[in-house]
């Protein structure tokens, strides 16, 4: 699990507004942790929202159905699952990292 603030920083989403409007869209707004499952959701809306800026919405998105993003996410050259993967390793590395640092300053 990932608190929102770790969430938003492996999504890259500079703004808190934005993120909480994520999340109140996916009915996620209150929660203090995120399971991995709900950050990749938030992944693919980022996505699908990045594809066409200021043409798509969060309730396009909440009303499309699963087959048809992953096609819209193929036909755009999106790998989400790899991506996905990519997120978290990055954030196994980022803990890796700190838990040395404690260590070697023992």
């Amino acid at each position: 699990m990932l608190t929102v603030a770790e969430a938003r920083i492996l999504l890259e989403i500079q703004s808190r507004d934005t993120m909480n409007e994520d999340l109140k869209a996916l009915g996620l707004f209150g929660c203090d942790r995120l399971m991995w499952s709900e950050v990749k959701s938030l992944l693919e809306m980022r996505k699908f929202l990045g594809l066409k800026p200021g043409i798509h919405s969060r309730e396009q998105f909440l009303k499309t159905p699963k087959e048809q993003l992953n096609t819209l996410f193929y036909r755009y050259g999106l790998n989400i699952e790899e991506q996905f993967q990519a997120l978290q390793a990055q954030k196994q590395g980022t803990h890796r990292v700190s838990v040395q640092l404690v260590l070697g300053r023992e």
